[in-house]
């Protein structure tokens, strides 16, 4: 468990802003980027700031350490770097003993032009706590 607080817009005297992220996986598909997280909960705007952290290491402006700093230390950073909502979702809630979810697909692609996509050869990165 870590603590998310610089994550999320939670009041940490509200309730614990600890969460247990288990993986991240990103994964290129075509012209998505599909980003499967796993946690054992998730706080309000989490998921979106992390996204947007994501993106700020690929692009190059965040480096690993840089990312270790806002995890460990309160930061305002993750809130300047909040991803939209649009294209996020809720895939699936997990109980004790339910079987893991397959391999990360879209379910559908979606051209820079608009056109839909069938499924493409892809590469995956999984990044595990």
């Amino acid at each position: 468990m870590k603590n998310l607080q610089s994550f999320t817009e939670d009041d940490p005297e509200e309730k614990s802003t600890k969460v247990l992220i288990e993986e991240i996986i990103v994964k290129e598909t075509g012209d998505l980027l599909l980003i499967r997280i796993v946690g054992s909960h998730f706080l309000w705007k989490l998921v979106r700031r992390i996204v947007g952290v994501l993106a700020e290491v690929g692009q190059g402006k965040l480096n690993r350490h840089e990312v270790e700093r806002l995890i460990h230390e309160s930061s305002d950073a993750p809130t300047r770097l909040t991803a939209p909502p649009s294209g996020l979702f809720l895939e699936r809630v997990y109980y004790e003993g339910d079987k893991r979810l397959e391999p990360v697909v879209p379910v559908m692609g979606i051209s820079s032009k608009g056109e839909l996509l069938g499924r493409h050869k892809s590469s995956t990165q999984s990044i595990s706590s």
